[in-house]
Order: C-alpha cells, then sequence, then structure tokens
C-alpha cells in the first residue's frame, strides 16, 4: 500500500491543514480521516489526524498515532512534542516530561517544548528542573508566560525577590495582561510591608505600577485596592481614601474591603466613619449573639447589661477602653470581656466598669458590641487616663533613685506591620551621649541581650527589667510611671506608657513610621487621645535619622 500521496490528495491535505490553522477544526476532519484510511502509512496524514484529536479533546484516540509517527521518525521535533500533549492531557506527567525533553533534543530551539517541560516538572514536584527548564526557554525566547510561569514558581519557593524579579520582567514584554501587572504590585507591596527600609525609588517603581494597574482596569475592585496599598506604604493614606471609597462602592460585601478602607479612615482622624466601615459586615451579619442578646447600636436604656467583646490586642484594648466610661454615665451597666492581663489595671482606672476574662454567661446582657464599635456612639477625642498601683510605682522610683532613667522599647512583634514599626538600636546611637543616662530595659519580647550588648559597648548603664513585660501588664505600667523618659516605638508598651504617665504630666516619646498604626494618624506630633505622649514621625523609609535628631533634640532640652 503506497504511502504517497497523488498530487491531488496532497492537495487536499494542503487545503483540510490551512483550515485547521484557522481554526475550521469541522472542516478539516473529515479529509484527514478520509486521506487517514486512503494512507493509513502516511505518517503527514497521521499525525495531522492526532493534532486535530488532540484540539478537540480527544488525547486517547491521539496517543497510538502519535506514538508511531514517533517511532516512524525519531527526528520530528513536533511529534514528540504533541506527544508529550497527549500525554500531559491524560495526567502521565512522567511521560509527558520524557516526550518533551526528545522534542527539545531533536530541535534545541522547539518554540514550546521548553515551557512545557517546565509544566510536566513542575507537576511532577521537581521545581528545580522546572526553573532549569523555564530559564532555558526564556534565554531562547523571552515570553510572557514564561516569566509568568517563573514569578509562581518562584514565590512559591519562598524565593520573593526572585519572584519580584520575573513579575517585573513579565510586565515589560508585549503580551503581558492585567494579572501580571496586579502580581507585580502585590509582590512589592508584600516587599514594602516586611521591610524596616525601602528606598525611595523603589517605592515610586511599585506605586507607578499600581497607578497603571488602575488605569487598566479603573472599575476592579482588587486593582483599586492594591494601589490603595501601595500609598499606604508610601504613607499616602489620603491618596488611598478615594480609591477605596470607589472599591467599596464596587464590591461592597468585601469584608477586606470594607476593613482597609475603614483603618484608612481611622488613619486620617475620621474614627467614627472608619469603625463604621470596619464593622459593616459583622454587624449586619450577627444583629443578635448566640444567647440572644441584641447588637448594641448606641442607644441609652437606663439599667440595661452591656457586653463589650475585645478581638484587638493589648495596646487596642487599653485604649478603646478609654470610652467605657461615657457607656456608664448613659446609665449602661458595662461588662468589659478583655485580656486577663489588663484587668487589674482596667479595673483601677475605670471602677464603674465590670472587667473579667470570663466566659460569658447566657442570659446575663441585654446587649452586647466589640470594643472597637464603641468609637462610632462615643466622643472618640477623650483621652486615656491609666491608674497605676501608687505603691509599685513609690517602690521602682526608690530603685532608680540618684539615676536618670530612660526606659527604650525599640521593637514591635507584630506580624502585621513589626517591620514598619521596628528602629535599629544602630539608629538609636545618639540617645547613649546623653550625659548620666541609665537605659532601662522596657522591651517584651526578645531582644534583651542585644540591648545590654550595644550599651556594653558604650560604656552605658542599662538596667533589666524588673518586670516582665509579657505577663505582669500591672507591674509595667507602674514601672513605665516611674520613669524619668520613656521612648519607644508604636508598640503596645507605647500605649501602656502613654496612657499611665498622661496622668502624672510626663512624656512619652514615640517613634512613629511613615506608615503609621492608625492610632497615631498620618499627620502632627501628637493624638487627641494620648495628651503626654509626643510624636516623632519617620520623613521617608530609608532611615529615622530625621525623628532621632528631633527626639534628642526635646531630651536634651530637659536637662
Amino acid at each position: 500500500m503506497s504511502t504517497q500521496l497523488t498530487a491531488r490528495d496532497s492537495q487536499r491535505l494542503t487545503q483540510a491543514r490551512d483550515a485547521h490553522l484557522r481554526g475550521e477544526l469541522a472542516k478539516a476532519q473529515p479529509v484527514y480521516q478520509r486521506l487517514a484510511r486512503k494512507y493509513p502509512r502516511n505518517q503527514d496524514v497521521r499525525s495531522l489526524l492526532a493534532a486535530l484529536h488532540l484540539d478537540t479533546g480527544r488525547p486517547e484516540q491521539a496517543l497510538p498515532m502519535l506514538r508511531g509517527v514517533c517511532q516512524a521518525r525519531p527526528r520530528d521535533a513536533d511529534a514528540h512534542y504533541n506527544l508529550g500533549i497527549a500525554h500531559a492531557a491524560l495526567g502521565a506527567w512522567q511521560e509527558a516530561a520524557a516526550a518533551y525533553r526528545r522534542a527539545l533534543g531533536c530541535q534545541s530551539a522547539h518554540p514550546r517544548a521548553g515551557y512545557n517541560l517546565a509544566v510536566a516538572c513542575r507537576m511532577l514536584g521537581d521545581t528545580a528542573a522546572a526553573r532549569a527548564a523555564l530559564l532555558d526557554e526564556f534565554e531562547r525566547t523571552p515570553a510572557v508566560d514564561t516569566c509568568r510561569l517563573l514569578a509562581e514558581i518562584c514565590e512559591q519557593g519562598g524565593d520573593a525577590d526572585e519572584a519580584r524579579t520575573w513579575a517585573e520582567r513579565c510586565v515589560e514584554i508585549e503580551g503581558a495582561e492585567l494579572s501580571d501587572l496586579m502580581r507585580l504590585v502585590r509582590l512589592g507591596y508584600q516587599h514594602c510591608a516586611r521591610s524596616a527600609n525601602v528606598a525611595t525609588e523603589m517605592l515610586h517603581t511599585y506605586l507607578a505600577y499600581a497607578e497603571q494597574a488602575v488605569r487598566f482596569a479603573p472599575t476592579d475592585p482588587q486593582s483599586l485596592a492594591l494601589a490603595a496599598r501601595m500609598y499606604t506604604q508610601a504613607g499616602q493614606f489620603r491618596c488611598a481614601l478615594p480609591l477605596l471609597e470607589t472599591a467599596v462602592q464596587i464590591a461592597p460585601d468585601d469584608a477586606e474591603l470594607r476593613t482597609l478602607f475603614g483603618v484608612t479612615l481611622c488613619t486620617t482622624g475620621d474614627a467614627v466613619e472608619g469603625w463604621r466601615q470596619r464593622t459593616w459586615l459583622a454587624r449586619a451579619a450577627q444583629p443578635v449573639d448566640a444567647h440572644g442578646a441584641q447588637r448594641w447600636t448606641g442607644q441609652a436604656v437606663a439599667g440595661a447589661r452591656l457586653l463589650v467583646t475585645c478581638e484587638q490586642g493589648i495596646g487596642d484594648q487599653l485604649l478603646y477602653a478609654r470610652l467605657l466610661p461615657q457607656l456608664v454615665d448613659r446609665g449602661l451597666h458595662v461588662t468589659l470581656q478583655a485580656d486577663a492581663r489588663l484587668l487589674a489595671l482596667l479595673a483601677r482606672s475605670y471602677p464603674g466598669v465590670e472587667c473579667t476574662a470570663d466566659a460569658v454567661v447566657p442570659g446575663a446582657h441585654d446587649y452586647f458590641c466589640s470594643l472597637g464599635e464603641l468609637h462610632m456612639y462615643a466622643d472618640t477625642r477623650t483621652p486615656a487616663r491609666l491608674v497605676t498601683d501608687a505603691q509599685q510605682v513609690r517602690a521602682f522610683r526608690e530603685r532608680f533613685t540618684g539615676k536618670r532613667t530612660l526606659g527604650l522599647s525599640w521593637r514591635s512583634h507584630s506580624d502585621a506591620n513589626g517591620a514598619s514599626k521596628n528602629v535599629p538600636l544602630a539608629s538609636l546611637a545618639p540617645l547613649l551621649t546623653l550625659p548620666d543616662i541609665t537605659i532601662v530595659d522596657i522591651q517584651y519580647g526578645e531582644g534583651h541581650s542585644e540591648l545590654a550588648a550595644w550599651c556594653a559597648a558604650a560604656d552605658v548603664p542599662c538596667e533589666p527589667a524588673p518586670v516582665d513585660f509579657n505577663a505582669d501588664i500591672d507591674g509595667s505600667a507602674a514601672l513605665l510611671a516611674a520613669l524619668d523618659d520613656v521612648v519607644c516605638v508604636s508598640n503596645a508598651t507605647a500605649h501602656i506608657a502613654a496612657g499611665v504617665r498622661a496622668g502624672a504630666g510626663a512624656q512619652t516619646h514615640v517613634l512613629v513610621g511613615q506608615r503609621p498604626v492608625w492610632h497615631w494618624l498620618d499627620h502632627g506630633d501628637d493624638v487627641p487621645w494620648y495628651t503626654g505622649a509626643r510624636l516623632y514621625r519617620q520623613q521617608g523609609l530609608e532611615g529615622w535619622d530625621a525623628p532621632v535628631e528631633q527626639l534628642m533634640h526635646v531630651l536634651r532640652a530637659e536637662l
């Protein structure tokens, strides 16, 4: 039986192949099938029919044909490549990878075999081989999908910097999509968020990409949110607000968007609307709790029992609790469910409020709300006043008699934004030049040995904290009240210090990053709720020289 097509059949095959390439599969299929029956050993016909089977989702029919073609023409790169496609469609990734490798062995510059080999290796869990295949592919042909897959593999492997590099290359190549641009902005945001110092040029680069994404998709809430996040990383919260307002209008049920919008509003000074946005969905979803208590919406019902719950950290609870006496003044019986470590300090500071760490007793309350919700129903500018144990304060002052004490906390252990708060000890070196100073360690968590070594190197006395700042909040508050000066970053210690020292007319010096937590607002050198707190704001993301210099000017003036 002849394998050589007649001139007429050769013309028919060419016409059918052209239709196939145009996507007219129904037109090409009967011609291929007729010629395959007439010339069962013609590998061109079998190869084209197998390719059509792949294009019509029938890899099981293509597989035996392609095996025969590859056996008859072992140097046919396209046949091996298509065999790989068939194996991949059937989930046989090991066989697919082998076929792609044979295709590359026949034609090292095959246009898709390298990329598909990487996909197969990735499916097999061999990310090293996948990356190697993609790098070779990129060297031959710098394509968008190659960069895209490299970025995905690097990100999943934890190599964020390399992922960012490939994501940036991806958007620079023709054919990039909005999703590629959004990946780059997201990776850029994550880099900035976890970095203590960010070069201004890099920040502006990612801001430009974020703005480009918004121009491409001005009604896509995720593009708007990403751009807003980049603005907040730059400390430009007021630029983020209109983007978030639009995003929330488009996707009103997106809890993450509502929260981001609310936090940004709070940071710019609008705590009432900020908390309305932050709690919007929770209030709508749970008008009644599991025990039948109704969600409180600000009404003054004399004698009503209100349970206030806390989902925030230590510092937030201390700050927000300042609003509770206003509710008592309205005739409500208020129970605050707080962290057990805060009970002594809160009970002393707000005697009209019942403070407990116990579980809710069914039927014990008429209303409930979260502590943050109080910002919608109370005067948010009310200053915090925390009352310490006077006897403990006296004991600490006696302990430090004759010393000028400066309590220092330079680190936050927050997973969310600790990097933007932390100040390297090297940046605080001017503190060690203050005359007759004794540094007192008021850092919670890790870092005590680092501080001791830093002071020892400068021959400056360093006192270890006489209390455990993690476990003994009441004792920590008394210590902070007894010190001559307190310098800290915007962590839980700052809230305790600012709350207890305000009542004694003493200042708390807080170093605030350009990306502040909302409690410290985005402007000014003070906040209304901590009347004794003096803020020293970072003037860029590359260092702390300016705020430390301002701090030193104030501390020297006290001498």
